[in-house]
Protein backbone atom coordinates (compact mmCIF):
# COMPACT_ATOMS: atom_id res chain seq x y z
CA UNK A 1 0.00 0.00 0.00
CA UNK A 2 1.38 3.64 -1.28
CA UNK A 3 2.30 5.27 2.01
CA UNK A 4 0.24 8.39 2.84
CA UNK A 5 3.48 9.80 5.44
CA UNK A 6 3.69 13.77 4.22
CA UNK A 7 0.67 14.00 1.99
CA UNK A 8 -2.42 16.53 1.98
CA UNK A 9 -5.71 14.56 2.34
CA UNK A 10 -8.86 16.93 0.80
CA UNK A 11 -6.31 19.91 1.02
CA UNK A 12 -6.89 19.65 4.95
CA UNK A 13 -4.92 16.78 6.25
CA UNK A 14 -1.03 16.40 6.83
CA UNK A 15 -0.23 13.25 7.41
CA UNK A 16 2.87 13.71 9.61
CA UNK A 17 2.93 9.86 11.21
CA UNK A 18 2.04 6.68 10.88
CA UNK A 19 0.81 4.79 14.32
CA UNK A 20 -0.62 1.49 13.18
CA UNK A 21 -0.68 -1.03 10.74
CA UNK A 22 -3.12 -4.02 10.83
CA UNK A 23 -3.98 -5.80 8.12
CA UNK A 24 -5.81 -3.72 6.02
CA UNK A 25 -6.46 -0.73 8.73
CA UNK A 26 -3.64 2.28 7.95
CA UNK A 27 -3.45 4.63 10.93
CA UNK A 28 -1.96 7.98 10.98
CA UNK A 29 -0.80 11.07 13.33
CA UNK A 30 -2.23 13.99 11.03
CA UNK A 31 -2.50 18.38 11.24
CA UNK A 32 -5.88 19.47 10.31
CA UNK A 33 -4.90 22.78 8.54
CA UNK A 34 -8.25 24.42 9.08
CA UNK A 35 -8.72 23.87 12.63
CA UNK A 36 -7.07 26.81 15.17
CA UNK A 37 -7.54 24.78 17.72
CA UNK A 38 -6.92 21.08 18.54
CA UNK A 39 -5.48 20.88 15.06
CA UNK A 40 -4.10 16.87 16.25
CA UNK A 41 -6.61 14.31 14.91
CA UNK A 42 -6.24 10.88 13.78
CA UNK A 43 -6.67 9.43 10.18
CA UNK A 44 -7.69 6.13 9.70
CA UNK A 45 -7.55 4.62 6.15
CA UNK A 46 -9.44 1.18 5.09
CA UNK A 47 -8.11 -0.15 2.13
CA UNK A 48 -10.85 -1.67 -0.58
CA UNK A 49 -8.56 -1.64 -3.81
CA UNK A 50 -8.01 -5.29 -3.23
CA UNK A 51 -11.79 -6.32 -4.24
CA UNK A 52 -11.78 -4.21 -7.20
CA UNK A 53 -14.12 -6.88 -9.08
CA UNK A 54 -16.21 -6.91 -5.63
CA UNK A 55 -16.54 -3.19 -5.41
CA UNK A 56 -17.76 -3.05 -8.93
CA UNK A 57 -20.87 -4.33 -8.07
CA UNK A 58 -24.34 -3.33 -6.48
CA UNK A 59 -22.70 -5.12 -3.39
CA UNK A 60 -19.92 -2.86 -3.49
CA UNK A 61 -21.87 0.20 -3.56
CA UNK A 62 -24.00 -0.82 -0.82
CA UNK A 63 -20.39 -1.34 1.09
CA UNK A 64 -19.43 2.26 0.84
CA UNK A 65 -23.01 3.52 1.45
CA UNK A 66 -23.10 1.24 4.64
CA UNK A 67 -19.56 2.79 6.16
CA UNK A 68 -20.86 5.98 5.63
CA UNK A 69 -24.26 5.48 7.27
CA UNK A 70 -22.62 3.76 10.20
CA UNK A 71 -20.21 6.33 10.42
CA UNK A 72 -23.53 8.65 10.72
CA UNK A 73 -24.84 6.64 13.85
CA UNK A 74 -21.39 7.05 15.36
CA UNK A 75 -21.71 10.68 15.15
CA UNK A 76 -24.69 10.65 17.46
CA UNK A 77 -22.49 9.49 20.22
CA UNK A 78 -19.70 11.06 19.52
CA UNK A 79 -20.49 14.40 21.78
CA UNK A 80 -19.95 12.28 24.91
CA UNK A 81 -17.33 13.53 26.74
CA UNK A 82 -15.78 9.84 27.07
CA UNK A 83 -15.77 9.49 23.08
CA UNK A 84 -13.59 11.06 20.33
CA UNK A 85 -15.60 12.92 18.23
CA UNK A 86 -15.49 12.05 14.68
CA UNK A 87 -14.34 15.12 12.53
CA UNK A 88 -14.81 13.58 8.77
CA UNK A 89 -15.26 10.91 6.77
CA UNK A 90 -14.94 10.54 2.50
CA UNK A 91 -13.66 8.34 0.00
CA UNK A 92 -10.41 8.69 -2.00
CA UNK A 93 -9.77 6.41 -4.64
CA UNK A 94 -12.02 3.46 -3.39
CA UNK A 95 -10.73 3.73 -0.32
CA UNK A 96 -12.23 4.88 3.05
CA UNK A 97 -11.05 6.96 5.73
CA UNK A 98 -12.61 8.80 8.83
CA UNK A 99 -10.51 11.47 10.91
CA UNK A 100 -11.64 11.55 14.95
CA UNK A 101 -10.02 13.45 17.74
CA UNK A 102 -6.26 12.78 18.82
CA UNK A 103 -6.47 12.48 22.97
CA UNK A 104 -3.02 12.85 24.38
CA UNK A 105 -2.83 9.98 26.47
CA UNK A 106 -1.76 6.34 27.16
CA UNK A 107 -3.69 3.16 26.16
CA UNK A 108 -4.74 0.73 28.58
CA UNK A 109 -2.32 -1.95 26.70
CA UNK A 110 0.66 0.33 27.06
CA UNK A 111 0.22 1.07 30.77
CA UNK A 112 -0.35 -2.91 31.29
CA UNK A 113 3.03 -3.47 29.22
CA UNK A 114 4.61 -1.17 32.41
CA UNK A 115 2.80 -2.57 35.32
CA UNK A 116 -0.59 -4.70 35.68
CA UNK A 117 -3.52 -2.90 37.53
CA UNK A 118 -4.19 -2.85 41.16
CA UNK A 119 -7.52 -4.00 42.39
CA UNK A 120 -8.35 -0.42 43.29
CA UNK A 121 -7.03 0.59 39.99
CA UNK A 122 -9.44 -2.12 38.02
CA UNK A 123 -12.57 -0.79 40.20
CA UNK A 124 -11.69 2.94 39.37
CA UNK A 125 -11.12 1.92 36.00
CA UNK A 126 -14.73 -0.07 35.57
CA UNK A 127 -16.97 2.85 37.24
CA UNK A 128 -14.99 5.24 34.62
CA UNK A 129 -15.96 3.25 31.63
CA UNK A 130 -19.39 1.88 32.62
CA UNK A 131 -21.19 4.87 32.37
CA UNK A 132 -19.81 5.78 29.04
CA UNK A 133 -20.76 2.18 27.89
CA UNK A 134 -24.82 2.57 29.55
CA UNK A 135 -24.77 6.05 27.00
CA UNK A 136 -24.01 3.62 24.15
CA UNK A 137 -26.58 1.56 24.68
CA UNK A 138 -28.90 3.63 25.65
CA UNK A 139 -28.54 5.02 21.66
CA UNK A 140 -29.52 1.27 20.49
CA UNK A 141 -25.63 0.53 19.74
CA UNK A 142 -22.87 -1.68 20.91
CA UNK A 143 -19.02 -0.89 21.31
CA UNK A 144 -18.29 -4.54 19.91
CA UNK A 145 -14.27 -4.19 20.40
CA UNK A 146 -13.56 -3.45 23.61
CA UNK A 147 -10.08 -4.17 24.39
CA UNK A 148 -6.78 -2.51 26.08
CA UNK A 149 -5.53 -0.75 22.89
CA UNK A 150 -9.67 0.83 22.62
CA UNK A 151 -9.15 2.31 26.12
CA UNK A 152 -7.12 5.63 26.50
CA UNK A 153 -6.27 7.38 29.67
CA UNK A 154 -6.03 10.30 29.33
CA UNK A 155 -2.53 12.28 29.87
CA UNK A 156 -3.48 15.71 31.94
CA UNK A 157 -6.98 14.53 34.02
CA UNK A 158 -6.73 10.77 33.54
CA UNK A 159 -10.27 10.49 31.83
CA UNK A 160 -10.94 7.45 30.33
CA UNK A 161 -11.75 7.55 26.50
CA UNK A 162 -13.36 4.15 24.60
CA UNK A 163 -12.26 4.39 21.16
CA UNK A 164 -12.22 2.14 18.04
CA UNK A 165 -15.92 1.10 18.13
CA UNK A 166 -16.75 -2.15 15.95
CA UNK A 167 -18.72 -0.38 13.36
CA UNK A 168 -17.77 -2.69 10.61
CA UNK A 169 -19.20 -5.65 12.61
CA UNK A 170 -23.06 -3.59 12.54
CA UNK A 171 -22.41 -2.64 8.72
CA UNK A 172 -21.77 -6.57 7.78
CA UNK A 173 -24.80 -7.72 9.87
CA UNK A 174 -27.32 -4.73 8.33
CA UNK A 175 -26.08 -5.37 4.86
CA UNK A 176 -24.96 -9.20 4.62
CA UNK A 177 -21.40 -8.42 3.46
CA UNK A 178 -18.83 -11.05 3.71
CA UNK A 179 -16.25 -9.97 1.50
CA UNK A 180 -12.70 -11.43 2.22
CA UNK A 181 -11.26 -8.86 3.62
CA UNK A 182 -14.21 -8.22 6.28
CA UNK A 183 -13.49 -11.91 7.95
CA UNK A 184 -14.19 -12.77 11.85
CA UNK A 185 -10.77 -13.18 12.53
CA UNK A 186 -9.88 -9.52 10.57
CA UNK A 187 -12.33 -7.88 12.79
CA UNK A 188 -11.75 -9.17 16.28
CA UNK A 189 -9.42 -9.94 18.93
CA UNK A 190 -11.09 -13.06 19.82
CA UNK A 191 -9.46 -12.88 23.63
CA UNK A 192 -12.06 -10.02 24.93
CA UNK A 193 -14.48 -11.39 22.67
CA UNK A 194 -17.98 -12.93 23.67
CA UNK A 195 -18.47 -16.41 22.20
CA UNK A 196 -22.04 -15.16 21.04
CA UNK A 197 -20.27 -12.04 19.03
CA UNK A 198 -17.82 -14.86 17.85
CA UNK A 199 -21.19 -16.35 16.08
CA UNK A 200 -22.33 -12.71 14.64
CA UNK A 201 -25.05 -13.00 17.70
CA UNK A 202 -24.21 -9.92 19.90
CA UNK A 203 -26.25 -8.16 22.42
CA UNK A 204 -25.51 -5.76 25.51
CA UNK A 205 -24.43 -8.09 27.73
CA UNK A 206 -20.98 -9.13 24.97
CA UNK A 207 -19.93 -5.54 25.70
CA UNK A 208 -20.18 -6.21 29.23
CA UNK A 209 -18.04 -9.73 28.83
CA UNK A 210 -15.35 -7.83 27.00
CA UNK A 211 -15.24 -5.47 29.42
CA UNK A 212 -15.10 -8.54 32.18
CA UNK A 213 -12.00 -9.80 30.47
CA UNK A 214 -10.27 -6.57 30.33
CA UNK A 215 -9.92 -6.30 33.75
CA UNK A 216 -9.02 -9.62 34.39
CA UNK A 217 -5.92 -9.25 31.87
CA UNK A 218 -5.00 -6.10 33.29
CA UNK A 219 -5.10 -7.50 37.21
CA UNK A 220 -2.85 -10.90 36.30
CA UNK A 221 -1.17 -9.28 32.55
CA UNK A 222 -2.77 -12.77 31.09
CA UNK A 223 -4.74 -12.55 27.86
CA UNK A 224 -4.85 -16.02 26.74
CA UNK A 225 -8.61 -17.06 27.29
CA UNK A 226 -6.72 -19.58 30.16
CA UNK A 227 -7.83 -17.05 33.58
CA UNK A 228 -10.71 -18.39 34.96
CA UNK A 229 -12.08 -16.54 38.11
CA UNK A 230 -11.68 -19.14 41.30
CA UNK A 231 -14.69 -17.81 43.38
CA UNK A 232 -14.85 -18.68 46.73
CA UNK A 233 -17.85 -17.11 48.01
CA UNK A 234 -17.56 -18.35 51.87
CA UNK A 235 -14.27 -16.62 52.03
CA UNK A 236 -13.11 -12.54 52.17
CA UNK A 237 -10.35 -13.02 49.20
CA UNK A 238 -10.65 -14.90 46.25
CA UNK A 239 -8.09 -15.58 43.17
CA UNK A 240 -7.79 -15.43 39.62
CA UNK A 241 -6.54 -18.58 38.48
CA UNK A 242 -3.97 -19.28 35.45
CA UNK A 243 -5.22 -22.80 34.84
CA UNK A 244 -2.28 -23.04 32.35
CA UNK A 245 0.48 -22.82 35.39
CA UNK A 246 -1.44 -22.77 38.04
CA UNK A 247 -0.35 -19.48 39.53
CA UNK A 248 -3.25 -17.62 41.57
CA UNK A 249 -3.47 -13.76 41.93
CA UNK A 250 -5.27 -12.82 45.05
CA UNK A 251 -8.19 -10.45 45.08
CA UNK A 252 -11.52 -9.72 47.20
CA UNK A 253 -14.31 -12.06 46.71
CA UNK A 254 -16.62 -8.88 46.18
CA UNK A 255 -14.07 -8.05 42.88
CA UNK A 256 -14.21 -11.82 42.07
CA UNK A 257 -18.04 -12.33 42.18
CA UNK A 258 -18.07 -9.41 39.64
CA UNK A 259 -15.75 -10.72 37.67
CA UNK A 260 -17.01 -13.90 37.20
CA UNK A 261 -21.21 -12.75 36.52
CA UNK A 262 -19.57 -10.32 33.65
CA UNK A 263 -17.56 -12.95 31.58
CA UNK A 264 -19.91 -16.35 31.93
CA UNK A 265 -20.29 -17.76 28.51
CA UNK A 266 -23.84 -17.69 28.47
CA UNK A 267 -24.98 -14.05 27.67
CA UNK A 268 -28.19 -15.03 29.97
CA UNK A 269 -26.27 -15.76 32.76
CA UNK A 270 -24.14 -12.17 32.98
CA UNK A 271 -25.08 -9.00 34.02
CA UNK A 272 -27.63 -7.53 31.55
CA UNK A 273 -27.01 -3.88 31.67
CA UNK A 274 -23.92 -1.57 33.07
CA UNK A 275 -26.45 -0.57 35.52
CA UNK A 276 -26.21 -4.17 37.46
CA UNK A 277 -22.55 -3.87 37.03
CA UNK A 278 -22.52 -0.49 38.94
CA UNK A 279 -25.45 -1.58 41.26
CA UNK A 280 -22.60 -4.63 42.28
CA UNK A 281 -19.42 -2.65 42.45
CA UNK A 282 -20.86 -0.15 44.66
CA UNK A 283 -23.36 -2.49 47.12
CA UNK A 284 -26.02 0.04 47.18
CA UNK A 285 -29.74 0.03 45.74
CA UNK A 286 -29.42 2.52 43.21
CA UNK A 287 -26.75 4.01 40.30
CA UNK A 288 -26.77 6.89 42.42
CA UNK A 289 -25.31 6.75 45.84
CA UNK A 290 -26.95 9.00 48.35
CA UNK A 291 -25.80 10.03 51.64
CA UNK A 292 -26.70 7.31 54.77
CA UNK A 293 -30.39 8.30 55.81
CA UNK A 294 -30.49 11.19 58.38
CA UNK A 295 -30.59 10.55 61.67
CA UNK A 296 -31.57 13.58 63.71
CA UNK A 297 -30.17 12.06 67.26
CA UNK A 298 -26.65 11.26 65.76
CA UNK A 299 -26.60 14.25 63.87
CA UNK A 300 -26.96 15.83 67.88
CA UNK A 301 -24.20 13.74 69.41
CA UNK A 302 -21.93 14.33 66.67
CA UNK A 303 -22.45 18.36 66.92
CA UNK A 304 -22.26 18.12 70.25
CA UNK A 305 -19.03 16.18 69.93
CA UNK A 306 -17.43 18.33 67.96
CA UNK A 307 -18.36 21.48 70.08
CA UNK A 308 -17.04 20.28 73.27
CA UNK A 309 -13.79 19.34 71.01
CA UNK A 310 -13.57 22.78 69.30
CA UNK A 311 -14.39 24.42 72.96
CA UNK A 312 -11.18 22.99 74.31
CA UNK A 313 -9.23 23.42 71.10
CA UNK A 314 -9.99 27.28 71.36
CA UNK A 315 -9.31 27.83 75.34
CA UNK A 316 -6.11 26.00 74.93
CA UNK A 317 -5.01 28.36 71.65
CA UNK A 318 -6.36 31.38 73.63
CA UNK A 319 -3.96 30.83 76.97
CA UNK A 320 -1.06 30.11 73.91
CA UNK A 321 -2.12 33.14 72.22
CA UNK A 322 -2.29 35.33 75.78
CA UNK A 323 1.40 34.27 76.17
CA UNK A 324 2.67 35.26 72.93
CA UNK A 325 1.15 38.72 73.63
CA UNK A 326 2.40 39.01 76.50
CA UNK A 327 6.04 39.20 75.29
CA UNK A 328 5.54 41.82 72.45
CA UNK A 329 7.07 44.73 72.68
CA UNK A 330 5.39 48.07 71.73
CA UNK A 331 8.73 48.41 69.84
CA UNK A 332 7.58 45.36 67.25
CA UNK A 333 4.43 47.80 66.38
CA UNK A 334 4.80 49.03 62.33
CA UNK A 335 2.58 51.43 62.02
CA UNK A 336 2.12 51.76 58.21
CA UNK A 337 0.35 48.01 58.73
CA UNK A 338 -2.39 50.46 59.67
CA UNK A 339 -2.70 52.35 55.76
CA UNK A 340 -1.42 48.90 53.80
CA UNK A 341 -3.91 46.48 55.09
CA UNK A 342 -7.27 48.10 54.52
CA UNK A 343 -5.80 48.72 50.90
CA UNK A 344 -5.50 45.42 50.52
CA UNK A 345 -8.81 44.27 51.64
CA UNK A 346 -9.87 47.07 49.16
CA UNK A 347 -8.18 45.85 46.15
CA UNK A 348 -9.47 41.69 46.90
CA UNK A 349 -13.36 43.12 46.98
CA UNK A 350 -12.72 45.56 43.99
CA UNK A 351 -10.96 41.86 42.38
CA UNK A 352 -14.09 40.13 43.15
CA UNK A 353 -17.12 42.98 41.96
CA UNK A 354 -15.33 43.51 39.24
CA UNK A 355 -15.06 39.73 38.07
CA UNK A 356 -18.89 39.13 38.50
CA UNK A 357 -20.03 41.82 36.96
CA UNK A 358 -17.95 40.72 33.80
CA UNK A 359 -19.26 37.37 34.68
CA UNK A 360 -22.56 38.41 34.49
CA UNK A 361 -22.37 40.98 31.56
CA UNK A 362 -25.55 41.01 29.66
CA UNK A 363 -27.60 39.13 31.82
CA UNK A 364 -30.84 40.67 33.85
CA UNK A 365 -32.35 40.27 37.31
CA UNK A 366 -35.38 38.27 38.33
CA UNK A 367 -37.01 38.48 41.53
CA UNK A 368 -40.21 36.74 42.54
CA UNK A 369 -40.54 38.48 46.22
CA UNK A 370 -44.06 35.69 46.85
CA UNK A 371 -41.47 32.81 46.52
CA UNK A 372 -38.63 34.81 48.19
CA UNK A 373 -36.28 33.61 45.09
CA UNK A 374 -34.06 35.90 42.89
CA UNK A 375 -31.66 35.11 39.70
CA UNK A 376 -29.88 36.34 36.83
CA UNK A 377 -30.66 34.89 33.44
CA UNK A 378 -29.47 35.97 29.74
CA UNK A 379 -30.86 38.68 28.33
CA UNK A 380 -32.06 36.91 25.24
CA UNK A 381 -33.72 34.40 27.22
CA UNK A 382 -37.39 34.63 27.78
CA UNK A 383 -39.08 34.05 31.00
CA UNK A 384 -42.39 33.20 31.66
CA UNK A 385 -43.87 33.13 35.23
CA UNK A 386 -46.47 29.88 35.59
CA UNK A 387 -47.30 29.29 38.91
CA UNK A 388 -49.09 25.88 37.67
CA UNK A 389 -50.81 24.25 41.10
CA UNK A 390 -50.39 21.33 39.83
CA UNK A 391 -47.07 20.44 38.73
CA UNK A 392 -45.42 22.93 40.94
CA UNK A 393 -43.44 24.50 38.22
CA UNK A 394 -43.12 29.05 39.27
CA UNK A 395 -41.55 29.53 36.06
CA UNK A 396 -39.42 28.08 32.86
CA UNK A 397 -36.33 30.22 30.91
CA UNK A 398 -36.22 29.48 27.11
CA UNK A 399 -33.09 29.48 25.32
CA UNK A 400 -33.57 31.76 22.01
CA UNK A 401 -33.88 30.11 18.71
CA UNK A 402 -30.46 29.49 17.07
CA UNK A 403 -31.79 29.63 13.17
CA UNK A 404 -35.49 28.62 11.26
CA UNK A 405 -33.96 25.00 11.71
CA UNK A 406 -33.71 24.86 15.51
CA UNK A 407 -36.71 22.65 16.58
CA UNK A 408 -35.92 22.42 19.99
CA UNK A 409 -35.09 25.68 22.09
CA UNK A 410 -33.04 24.28 25.68
CA UNK A 411 -35.05 25.24 28.98
CA UNK A 412 -35.08 25.45 32.65
CA UNK A 413 -38.15 24.94 34.99
CA UNK A 414 -38.29 25.82 38.55
CA UNK A 415 -40.64 24.50 40.57
CA UNK A 416 -41.27 24.19 44.58
CA UNK A 417 -42.38 21.22 46.76
CA UNK A 418 -44.08 22.32 49.78
CA UNK A 419 -42.69 19.49 52.06
CA UNK A 420 -44.17 17.82 54.82
CA UNK A 421 -42.14 17.32 58.34
CA UNK A 422 -40.94 13.66 57.87
CA UNK A 423 -39.26 14.60 54.23
CA UNK A 424 -37.87 18.11 54.81
CA UNK A 425 -34.62 17.32 54.55
CA UNK A 426 -32.06 16.74 51.12
CA UNK A 427 -31.34 12.60 51.93
CA UNK A 428 -35.18 11.69 52.43
CA UNK A 429 -35.86 14.24 49.21
CA UNK A 430 -33.30 13.02 47.47
CA UNK A 431 -34.76 9.06 47.57
CA UNK A 432 -38.11 10.70 46.62
CA UNK A 433 -36.93 12.67 43.58
CA UNK A 434 -34.84 9.52 42.30
CA UNK A 435 -37.60 7.01 42.36
CA UNK A 436 -40.25 9.71 41.41
CA UNK A 437 -37.67 10.00 37.83
CA UNK A 438 -37.32 6.34 37.76
CA UNK A 439 -41.07 5.71 37.56
CA UNK A 440 -41.38 7.84 34.77
CA UNK A 441 -38.46 6.95 32.72
CA UNK A 442 -38.58 3.26 30.40
CA UNK A 443 -37.25 0.85 32.21
CA UNK A 444 -33.42 0.28 32.32
CA UNK A 445 -32.83 4.29 32.03
CA UNK A 446 -29.39 4.39 33.40
CA UNK A 447 -29.82 7.70 36.01
CA UNK A 448 -26.31 9.42 36.66
CA UNK A 449 -24.83 11.35 39.74
CA UNK A 450 -24.90 14.93 37.96
CA UNK A 451 -21.79 17.39 38.71
CA UNK A 452 -23.48 20.80 40.36
CA UNK A 453 -23.70 19.74 44.31
CA UNK A 454 -24.45 23.18 45.44
CA UNK A 455 -27.33 25.59 45.14
CA UNK A 456 -27.26 29.70 47.09
CA UNK A 457 -24.19 27.74 49.11
CA UNK A 458 -26.68 24.94 50.10
CA UNK A 459 -25.72 21.26 49.72
CA UNK A 460 -27.87 20.16 47.01
CA UNK A 461 -28.17 17.00 44.74
CA UNK A 462 -28.52 16.76 40.62
CA UNK A 463 -29.51 13.57 38.77
CA UNK A 464 -28.73 13.03 34.92
CA UNK A 465 -30.40 10.85 32.43
CA UNK A 466 -31.49 10.45 28.92
CA UNK A 467 -35.12 10.42 27.27
CA UNK A 468 -36.65 10.24 24.10
CA UNK A 469 -39.23 13.35 22.89
CA UNK A 470 -41.03 12.47 19.69
CA UNK A 471 -37.88 11.93 17.53
CA UNK A 472 -35.72 14.12 19.49
CA UNK A 473 -32.91 12.75 22.00
CA UNK A 474 -33.30 14.78 24.74
CA UNK A 475 -30.78 15.32 27.85
CA UNK A 476 -32.10 16.26 31.07
CA UNK A 477 -30.54 17.32 34.87
CA UNK A 478 -32.34 17.57 37.95
CA UNK A 479 -31.08 20.02 40.33
CA UNK A 480 -32.18 20.25 43.72
CA UNK A 481 -32.05 21.46 47.52
CA UNK A 482 -34.09 22.23 50.70
CA UNK A 483 -34.45 24.76 52.73
CA UNK A 484 -36.83 25.10 55.59
CA UNK A 485 -40.00 23.22 54.60
CA UNK A 486 -39.60 23.83 50.80
CA UNK A 487 -37.66 21.96 47.98
CA UNK A 488 -36.28 23.98 45.04
CA UNK A 489 -35.92 22.35 42.07
CA UNK A 490 -34.40 23.42 38.75
CA UNK A 491 -34.90 20.92 35.28
CA UNK A 492 -32.53 21.72 32.66
CA UNK A 493 -33.31 20.25 29.64
CA UNK A 494 -31.64 20.16 26.30
CA UNK A 495 -31.44 18.17 22.64
CA UNK A 496 -28.59 15.59 24.19
CA UNK A 497 -26.42 16.83 20.97
CA UNK A 498 -26.01 20.36 22.58
CA UNK A 499 -26.45 20.03 26.38
CA UNK A 500 -22.56 20.53 27.22
CA UNK A 501 -22.93 23.69 25.35
CA UNK A 502 -25.84 25.22 26.71
CA UNK A 503 -24.79 23.66 30.35
CA UNK A 504 -22.09 26.48 31.00
CA UNK A 505 -25.01 29.05 31.14
CA UNK A 506 -26.95 26.79 33.38
CA UNK A 507 -24.53 26.77 35.95
CA UNK A 508 -24.25 30.77 35.60
CA UNK A 509 -28.09 30.97 36.56
CA UNK A 510 -27.76 28.52 38.91
CA UNK A 511 -24.91 30.58 40.54
CA UNK A 512 -26.35 33.73 40.76
CA UNK A 513 -29.95 32.16 42.61
CA UNK A 514 -30.66 33.57 46.10
CA UNK A 515 -32.92 31.72 48.23
CA UNK A 516 -34.93 33.92 51.55
CA UNK A 517 -37.82 31.39 52.44
CA UNK A 518 -38.58 33.25 56.03
CA UNK A 519 -39.88 30.87 58.40
CA UNK A 520 -42.88 30.68 59.11
CA UNK A 521 -42.55 32.74 62.66
CA UNK A 522 -41.31 35.32 60.73
CA UNK A 523 -43.99 35.61 58.26
CA UNK A 524 -46.04 36.17 61.34
CA UNK A 525 -43.89 38.54 62.39
CA UNK A 526 -44.39 40.47 59.35
CA UNK A 527 -48.18 40.08 59.16
CA UNK A 528 -48.61 41.53 62.85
Amino acid sequence: MESLLGKILKNQYYISRQLAHKNYWTIYLAEDRTASLGPLCVVQRLRTQIEAKFLKTQAGNNLRESLTLELMKLKQIDHHPQIPEIRDFFIIDRDFYFVRDFIVGETLAEEITRHILTEAEIISLMKDSLPCLGFIHQKNMLHLNIKPSNIIRHQEDGTIFLTGFGSLKRMIEDNNLQPKFLTRQYLKDQEFTAPEQLQNNPVVASDIYALGKVAIYALSGKKDNKIAINNLDNFARSAIKDLKNNQEISISSKLANVLDKMTRDRPQDRYQSVTEVLQDLEQEENVVVFPPPFDEEMVEKRDLSAIGTKSRKHVTQAKQETRKTSNLSFSTFKPWRIFIIPLVISLFLATILLRNITKYRNFVDYNNEIHEISFKYPKDWSLEELDDPITGDILVLTSPAEDGFDLFQEKIYLSIDELPEDVNNLDLYSQTMFKKIQAQLEPNTVIYQGEIDKLDGMNARSLMYLRQEDAKSLQQMEIFTVKGNRAYVFTYVAEDIKYQDFLQVTKKILGSLKIRNTTISEQQEKGQ
